[in-house]
């Protein structure tokens, strides 16, 4: 849409009312496929761009790139643009300049990193002890409460709510155990739901459930870059974390229930202690601890000696390598006898003087 004005001219592209009808129709999220398609119709017929090239390709691409085709795909967290990294170079592009130092550089980056720590520590100090009113009795809505940041869960709600009160059940069919609604939105759009008569929606599914979205996302992605990887067990241990730190934070406010956490870490402490065996590592042999830390047993005997102690301090005059010393003699000036006008050595050491002598 950015290379709309340089292909119409100059007059179509500043003519409001025709940038107006054409984002109308490209951008709206309501239109379904065959209101699109007349609505494009319609624009182009009105302005004579029917034979226009650009648009012609634009149209037989629409597929790729119209709203109006996605409506029926997820497309929480697959969309990537440039707005992060155009962010984090605004922020360091304000504190440094090309003329300064490296030292000077390196002080204006900790700067601009604490100042984002501190900012992030705030948001999750926000989201760990504060807990959102729910505006309906709706199960999913608590369980997006409990999920969701602060921030998301408000555009949740409004989304639950606007479902609550906007939408309404146009007609039902069952088929065995299956219930089919049609559900007409307050856009006077009809939407079709199946599900099991059986199941209460009473959760949000995990599969539209973006992981940066939740309340853990910050101990997930620490836990992955320290273990190197987002298996199912890194993941498993995001999780745990994140509902450990959720619970310190709300059992804070009192000391009764710091004690009731603790005991409850030091009675599932003893019974894996219990699943492991002794822990008493000071007593364990060589065979034994190269068994706990490797998981597999020595060919032979292993001896653990401390390491050569190397003396790394000045250690007097430093030698000096062959390629060294002949330059040096190259370039030096040779001392001239005055005795023989000979040159390497002196008037104390010239052979003519010791001949006389």
């Amino acid at each position: 849409m950015s290379k709309v004005g340089e292909n119409v001219g100059n007059v179509l592209s500043k003519d409001k009312e025709f940038r107006r009808a054409l984002n109308d129709v490209v951008w709206s999220e309501t239109l379904s496929v065959e209101e699109f398609e007349r609505g494009w119709q319609d624009v182009m017929e009105k302005y004579s761009l029917g034979d226009h090239r650009w648009f012609r390709l634009m149209y037989d691409m629409r597929s790729y790139w119209i709203t109006a085709f996605f409506n029926d795909l997820f497309m929480g967290g697959l969309l990537r643009t440039t707005s992060r990294s155009k962010a984090a170079n605004s922020v360091f592009g304000s504190c440094t300049n090309q003329h300064a130092s490296f030292s000077e550089l390196f002080n204006n980056f900790e700067g601009a990193i604490d100042a984002q720590r501190v900012a992030q520590a705030k948001l999750n100090a926000e989201c760990e002890g504060h807990f959102p009113l729910c505006q309906t009795l709706l199960l999913i809505e608590k369980h997006a409460a409990a999920v969701y940041t602060v921030n998301v869960f408000y555009d949740v709600q409004a989304e639950v709510i606007a479902g609550s009160f906007s939408c309404r059940s146009v007609r039902s069919n069952v088929e065995g155990m299956v219930t089919q609604y049609e559900v007409q939105d307050g856009d006077e759009l009809v939407h079709t739901v199946s599900f099991d008569s059986d199941r209460r929606v009473v959760s949000i599914p995990s599969r539209y459930v973006v992981s940066f979205w939740t309340r853990g996302a910050c101990v997930q992605q620490l836990l992955r870059v320290q273990r190197g990887g987002s298996s199912d067990v890194d993941i498993a241990i995001g999780e745990a974390c994140a509902e450990f730190f959720s619970c310190m934070t709300m059992a804070s406010r009192s000391v009764d229930h710091v004690m009731k956490l603790t005991a409850v870490l030091k009675d599932f402490n003893s019974v894996l202690l219990a699943g492991n065996g002794p822990s008493d590592r000071s007593s364990a042999s060589k065979k034994q601890l190269f068994d706990s830390f490797c998981g597999a047993s020595p060919d032979g005997q292993v001896d653990i000696r401390p390491p050569p102690i190397s003396n790394n301090k000045g250690g007097g005059k430093r030698y000096k390598s062959t390629t060294e010393i002949a330059v040096e003699k190259s370039g030096r000036r040779q001392r001239q006898c005055q005795t023989c006008e000979k040159y390497g050595h002196n008037s104390h050491t010239c052979p003519m003087r010791n001949a006389d002598i």
